[in-house]
């Protein structure tokens, strides 16, 4: 299967979740990226979903959109716990729009994996990347021109106990471009997330709670 970086959360998880997509991006890369595929599947996309069609710019201007502002986000009472060292400096800001996926284990909500879309702004108007990881593995970062970068969660701290904790992350880096050199990644600004309050009704029962944040990315 063709990578679709204009891919939306849509039914079409019901088929194939992000994580598998990856994976077929991840196969795909080794024969080149096409800004002609890149262009063809994103006007596919656009009719299908109902979307705009017509990339508002090119996946580079895209990158630089959201690597643009290399203001240090407000930590809050969480510096203590995530701080990047000193001497970091943020190279990519995203904001990442999905779920938080939950499996029933039969005792408890266990979470198995991020499944999300990552923009450029708030305000979702250009697609640069998805986040995602199989089932209990560690979360990766990819953008739609091909860098990808996988976290390690160091400390997590909770502000809102309305959503999920905000993360600091140890990143290993599997790539070149944006992510290229990656040491460390945030997660804040956290909105919604949480697993459920009621109990499961069958072992491996599903569940996806809807989730915004923000993702900063630094390198020395």
């Amino acid at each position: 299967m063709a990578f679709t970086p204009s891919m939306r959360i849509t039914s079409a998880f019901k088929r194939t979740s992000i994580w598998e997509n990856a994976m077929n991006i991840r196969t795909s890369l080794t024969f080149g990226y096409s800004l002609a595929v890149v262009a063809a599947a994103g006007f596919v996309i656009g009719c299908a979903d109902g979307a705009p069609v017509g990339p508002k710019a090119t996946k580079r201007t895209y990158d630089v959109q959201a690597a643009s502002d290399g203001r240090f986000p407000d930590l809050g009472d969480c510096v203590t716990h995530l701080q990047v060292p000193e001497g970091s400096n943020i190279s990519f800001h995203v904001f990442g729009v999905g779920f938080q996926v939950y499996r029933w284990d039969g005792t408890q909500w266990k979470f198995s994996n991020p499944e999300a879309n990552l923009f450029a702004d708030a305000g979702q108007n250009a697609l640069v990347g998805t986040h995602f990881s199989a089932p209990g593995a560690n979360p990766n970062w990819l953008t739609t021109s091909g860098s990808r970068v996988i976290g390690t969660v160091v400390d997590k701290c909770t502000p809102n106990a309305n959503a999920i904790p905000w993360v600091k992350l140890s990143a290993e880096n599997s790539g070149t471009g944006v992510f290229n050199q990656t040491t460390f990644i945030q997660r804040l600004n956290t909105v919604g997330g949480l697993a459920p309050t009621t109990p499961g009704t069958v072992v491996g029962q599903e569940f996806k709670s809807p989730y915004t944040a923000d993702y900063y990315f630094y390198h020395p």
